[in-house]
């Protein structure tokens, strides 16, 4: 990237310096409110903002829908969504995304209509202070948030077009390159993520000894296990158990990559399932305890739990008795 011979102070704290001829503007200089409503339903592709890109929106009558979308702002490609709300609560999400496709999206969003400056680089901007956390503490009320008004006085540093452009590029060639190298990285994560699954499944079927003498299981899906080795059901080192009340422990969850984990009950886009405020029919766990999701135990959602909290009613608790927890969890 270009170095340039001078700076000036923007006078924003969380940009510092900026480019000599840069200059520093209020964003409603370059962008409008978008208040075009879907009246009449003229519009029916249903967009959402997901982990900072707007995409189409598959299953539109899955979960909490609308009796129609009238109330919904029309948006086109190169305007700018930025989800202001609940800034008290989520500090994970990205909260900004450029339109790709034309469609509708919920109100509750500031829709952004960018005039006489790249879309691209606002873009890039919004996310890069969303990135910084500059929206939050910014927000008012109750539930703390910010509307196109309170946006519109936000600072943002504006090169001419033509060097926007260029910006654009080079960040697009320089991110793929970026992409590129996670994408290879997570391939070679998956194949060692496969190979020690491998290396386990090994160990615990087949056990150390690579001569020891084996018998067969008339089991599908274990056809051998060594002569010496016991074969018997779950329900041997499992009891199940009930315990309630203990509304003041950590929440806790099962997931089918990481077993027992403790619920972040801060994320939204993590928190799906409703969490009520009486949490006393919920079942208490122990270090060491067993529990499935029995709604997805097909999944492989079921662990040994190592901390101590409570977990959903709906979900199964065990004691285990008579085997190494950790070889179990294996």
């Amino acid at each position: 990237m270009k170095r340039y011979d001078t700076y000036k102070d923007s006078g924003v704290q969380w940009l510092g310096e900026i480019p000599g001829h840069w200059e520093c503007v209020k964003l409603k200089m370059f962008c409008q409110d978008n208040k075009e409503k879907n009246k009449g339903n003229i519009e029916s592709c249903v967009l959402s903002l997901s982990y900072g890109n707007i995409i189409v929106k598959k299953n539109v009558n899955f979960g909490l829908v609308p009796e129609n979308y009238e109330s919904y702002q029309i948006v086109n490609p190169g305007n700018i969504i930025l989800r202001l709300t609940d800034l008290q609560n989520d500090h994970k999400s990205l909260r900004t995304g450029l339109v790709k496709n034309r469609g509708i999206i919920t109100s509750a969003y500031v829709g952004l209509i960018v005039k006489n400056m790249n879309s691209e680089y606002t873009q890039l901007i919004l996310h890069s202070y969303d990135v910084m956390k500059v929206f939050y503490g910014m927000g008012g009320g109750l539930r703390q948030s910010m509307s196109y008004t309170d946006i519109a006085n936000v600072y943002i540093p504006v090169p001419p077009l033509s060097e926007q452009r260029s910006i654009v590029s080079f960040l697009d060639a320089k991110c793929g390159k970026i992409d590129e190298w996670v994408t290879k990285k997570q391939k070679e994560v998956e194949h060692l993520q496969e190979l020690k699954q491998r290396v386990i499944a090994d160990a615990v079927t087949r056990g150390l000894n690579p001569h020891v003498k084996m018998k067969t299981t008339n089991i599908p899906w274990l056809k051998e296990i060594p002569e010496h080795w016991e074969r018997t059901t779950l329900r041997k080192f499992l009891r199940l158990f009930s315990v309630k009340n203990h509304g003041d422990k950590q929440l806790l969850s099962v997931t089918r990559e990481q077993g027992v984990i403790v619920r972040d009950i801060e994320s939204k886009e993590g928190n799906h399932n409703f969490i009520p405020d009486d949490l006393s029919g919920y079942k208490y766990v122990q270090i060491g305890d067993f529990v499935i999701n029995k709604m997805k135990s097909w999944q492989g959602s079921y662990g040994v739990s190592n901390y101590e909290g409570i977990v959903s009613p709906a979900y199964y608790t065990c004691k285990l008795e008579g085997i190494d927890r950790t070889f179990f969890s294996l």
